[in-house]
């Protein structure tokens, strides 16, 4: 395994500024960036707007090394003392950005946003009130539920009032595929994050998918359902890029291999073959749908026989019943 924590050890991180705690904050708000000025301030507001005076750190980590561009401009009119604010020396990639912002974070919990997101104002209330719901020492991640959209400035999708569910993700969750999606608010403890040693750069493009399987087997990750509190901006990236979401879809068999080997169900995998085949489909029209709203290009489709579907079926009802009966699970209004 590549990490990025080995494999950018010697590229320094400058502190243009650094926040400074009497005591050790519990919190820190990690937001990687790239050459996004302009919208990195609505992700800073989304976090300003829910912390009040809560001692929490907000850690803006740059990769790009120019100095005096517009995102140091912008961070520099920045009043709040709880904010750090780093460039590293060279571009170190998405995932090496990622992986340093969570190093350098002060607190006990690491929050992460992109600097193209945003949190809804109750983000902050709705984490606190799930961690003092499963107070246990052995949660090492809390994932929220989110939507996505295509939107300008700070014109978020409106939410309906509902109710939060939240259940425990096992390791064999992840047979399903990358159950937890992006990780966007994802609430991970620091030492976690360093016992598993960040995100693995061989891994792309399925970094998220990776990093969440070698997490899970150092504790507890729970995640919420139902009522959203982040977004997810749709921007001009790599989740736009057909090809590479060919290539997360295929990695999703490498995937399971590495799980069936841990959990001894290697004879699950011819199974999982048959179911997915009409998987990549499944998936391949939602992306189309998502990003392009058209019907998938027939070339990225697979073909897939009757008795492929009825294996695909079996296993959607068998994840989804499985996760449903599972204990732990509780429920709360907002």
């Amino acid at each position: 395994m590549n990490t990025n924590i080995e494999l950018f050890e010697d590229v320094a991180s400058v502190p243009i500024r650094k926040a400074h705690f009497s005591v050790k904050p519990k919190f820190t708000f990690v937001i990687p960036t790239y050459k996004r000025g302009e919208l990195l301030k609505f992700a800073v507001n989304s976090i300003l707007v829910q912390i009040a005076d809560e001692k929490v750190e907000i850690l803006i980590g740059d990769n790009n090394p120019e100095r005096q561009d517009i995102t140091e401009q912008y961070v520099c009119t920045l009043t709040d003392n709880r904010i750090s604010y780093y460039k590293h020396q060279k571009n170190l990639g998405a995932a090496g950005n990622w992986t340093r912002v969570c190093q350098l974070a002060q607190g006990e919990w690491i929050i992460m946003l992109h600097d193209d997101d945003m949190l809804y104002p109750d983000y902050f209330a709705c984490m606190k009130k799930v961690m003092s719901v499963y107070p246990q020492k052995n949660i090492v991640g809390i994932f929220p539920a989110f939507n996505s959209a295509a939107f300008q400035g700070t014109n978020q999708p409106k939410r309906k009032d509902g109710r939060i569910q939240v259940r425990y993700i096992h390791l064999d969750d992840f047979l399903e595929g990358c159950v937890l999606a992006c990780p966007i608010g994802m609430c991970i403890k620091k030492n976690a994050f360093l016992q598993v040693k960040g995100y693995d750069t061989k891994a792309y493009p399925s970094i998220d998918y990776d990093f969440y399987v070698r997490l899970i087997q150092v504790g507890k990750i729970i995640k919420q359902y139902g009522y959203p509190t982040a977004t997810w901006r749709i921007q001009q990236n790599d989740s736009m890029n057909k090809n590479v979401m060919l290539d997360c879809v295929k990695q999703v068999t490498d995937m399971q291999d590495k799980i069936l080997k841990i959990i001894h169900r290697e004879w699950l995998r011819p199974l999982l073959k048959r179911r997915n085949r009409v998987f990549h489909n499944q998936h391949v029209a939602f992306w189309y749908n998502e990003m392009r709203h058209a019907k998938p290009d027939i070339a990225d489709l697979v073909e897939y026989s009757w008795v492929d579907r009825v294996t695909y079926n079996f296993f959607k009802v068998y994840f989804k019943f499985h996760r449903h009966i599972r204990l732990g699970t509780k429920s709360f209004k907002i």
